[in-house]
């Protein structure tokens, strides 16, 4: 299968609205029909600093680049503070030095065993997992995920230690498919879990706040 290098055009046509300009508008048209009918034929590449670029500018337009960004398979980043600030929106502290992005998996263990102030996080990740060694807490600030503080996770949120805070109102969005597995400890001041389904889900393990 061949590889192509996906540059910061291509999702900026992709996730732009529709541009009164015709040429503009055209390269918008050639662009999502080869994303929605010629992409599978390919191995797609973006590099950290696509993504870097991608995430710049206006909110509501890097929350819609780096939502497409998604679309290409979940990475795993794992929490490793190598600039010592302790914040999760510097890329130096994760591996690969890229800050998490929506549908990337989220790893927090013994490659550091030091404290994370998320003070800026996009809402839409793939998984949220404190491994057994980390004993540490993860602190989401309050705004840290938009104005409305709703983190919405497609996959599991896993504490097998550790401790994972919200502060203010949180809503946490998880599918009925997925899992919320507590070991370690989930606070928050007003904390609301949403599951998408029209049943009560079974009482889960652990300890919450």
């Amino acid at each position: 299968m061949a590889t192509v290098y996906i540059e910061t055009s291509v999702i900026s046509y992709l996730t732009a609205r529709p541009s009164p300009a015709m040429l503009a508008a055209a390269h918008q048209q050639v662009t999502r029909e080869w994303w929605d009918h010629h992409r599978h034929r390919f191995e797609q590449f973006i590099s950290p600093p696509v993504l870097a670029e991608a995430a710049r500018g206006d909110p509501d337009a890097a929350a819609r680049r780096l939502t497409a960004h998604g679309s290409f398979g979940a990475a795993t980043r794992t929490w490793d503070n190598d600039s010592g600030d302790g914040l999760w929106s510097t890329p130096e502290n994760w591996s690969d030095d890229t800050v998490p992005v929506a549908g990337d998996d989220v790893v927090f263990d013994e490659a550091c065993l030091s404290n994370c102030v998320a003070d800026a996080v996009i809402a839409d990740l793939g998984s949220i997992t404190l491994a057994s060694a980390y004993t540490n807490t993860v602190l989401f600030l309050a705004g840290a995920v938009g104005t409305d503080m709703t983190l919405a996770v497609t996959g599991d949120i896993v504490l097998e230690a550790g401790q994972l805070v919200f502060e203010g109102d949180t809503s946490l969005e998880i599918s009925t498919s997925r899992r919320l597995c507590l070991h370690g400890s989930l606070m928050a001041w007003c904390c609301r879990l949403c599951r998408h389904v029209a049943r009560r889900p079974k009482p889960l393990a652990g300890k919450r706040a």
